[in-house]
């Protein structure tokens, strides 16, 4: 089938056939919408979204038709300088354009319909466009969803690194213009087609929740719950304590000087306990002074992250709320990044800025 392009706004050029992904829909028999978004920033705490400043999406359908669509969109607010130099989409490039509300009612029927995929989808576009939507009181679904990342991570463990760029080229596909929603969404559905390809469907759709569910409907935001008083939490038979947890990191230090980022899934396999677990009780150790910088640093993640942090903390108002500046910092370098990484980059800032060079007299 050729590209089709049936919702108002600007085609992106994309291959006539994907028979990867049109083999998928036709097996599921929904549809496969495939998403980005570009935004002036991330979502709050209280769950207010950013604004939506560029969306695209390529939809396939169970007839294995190929319909694309891109759009800017006009965020009804300032577009930061740190999010304009992550996409390059300034205020004046948005001014005249529609806002989101042209686009939400298309998008929540995508929802209630198809197989909602991306990049990292789950955890940033899919809730962005839900808010968006309930923000302008318009009811939303919780759509099935495969998150493209989750393949990989799932493929090669828990702690697995990458970005968008970075997996597709261990693929051999060709990357799209990164940070454009266009490009990224190109980018992400030949991506999927490879895996489709090298890890077959069953092993790609282990990653996806809900699939044989209808979606639910979700009319406005949850009401928020009385405040109760409940029992002290019991430890799970068979779980280990935080401690147990230390005690085992200490130990593996001791015995090979430090601890990697890869050493966490092996850690967490030998306790039983989870991979984040390693990782809060790492973070929580470097942060009481137990661990050094140099026994938990990884020196291309570092660079990284000394590459956008002051950006990331000028964008949250500072270095003291880690939670919001990781959220910045995942935004900004497109894959997230491990706590501990970032609390070792932000002791790291702290001595150079109590370091004073002595004078030569």
């Amino acid at each position: 089938m050729g590209t089709q392009h049936t919702h108002p706004g600007m085609a992106f050029g994309v291959p006539a056939e994907f028979p990867g992904l049109q083999a998928l829909a036709r097996q599921l028999q929904r549809s496969l919408t495939i998403i980005d978004l570009e935004t002036t920033g991330f979502m709050k705490s209280d769950g207010v979204p950013p604004g939506i400043v560029e969306l695209a999406y390529l939809r396939v359908t169970t007839a294995g038709e190929v319909h694309s669509y891109q759009h800017l969109v006009n965020p009804e607010m300032p577009i930061p300088w740190q999010a304009s130099r992550v996409h390059g989409i300034k205020d004046s490039d948005v001014a005249r354009q529609p806002t989101f509300a042209r686009h939400a009612h298309h998008l929540a029927d995508l929802f209630a319909t198809d197989l909602v995929c991306g990049f990292g989808s789950r955890r940033f576009d899919v809730p962005v466009i839900k808010a968006s939507c309930l923000k302008r009181g318009i009811p939303v679904y919780e759509p099935a969803q495969l998150d493209v990342r989750e393949v990989w991570t799932g493929r090669r463990g828990g702690g697995a690194k990458g970005t968008l760029g970075e997996v597709a080229r261990h693929f051999g596909v060709t990357v799209g213009e990164a940070h454009r929603a266009g490009g990224d969404v190109l980018t992400t559905a030949n991506l999927l087609e490879a895996m489709l390809k090298a890890y077959g469907v069953e092993a790609v759709l282990r990653a996806a929740i809900n699939i044989d569910q209808a979606a639910s409907v979700v009319v406005q935001p949850p009401e928020p719950r009385p405040e109760t008083v409940s029992a002290p939490r019991r430890p799970t038979a068979g779980r280990p304590r935080p401690a147990q947890i230390s005690n085992a990191i200490m130990e593996h230090v001791d015995s090979t000087g430090r601890i990697k980022p890869t050493d966490f899934e092996s850690l967490a396999s030998n306790l039983g306990c989870t991979h984040s677990a390693i990782s809060f009780e790492v973070s929580g150790l470097l942060g009481a002074g137990r661990l050094t910088c140099e026994q938990v640093e990884d020196v291309v993640i570092q660079q990284r992250i000394a590459y956008r942090l002051e950006d990331a903390i000028e964008m949250v108002g500072g270095a003291d709320r880690l939670k919001p500046l990781k959220t910045a910092l995942d935004m900004m370098m497109d894959e997230p990044v491990c706590y501990v990484q970032l609390r070792a980059a932000l002791i790291r800032r702290e001595e150079q800025s109590l370091y004073i060079p002595a004078f030569e007299f």
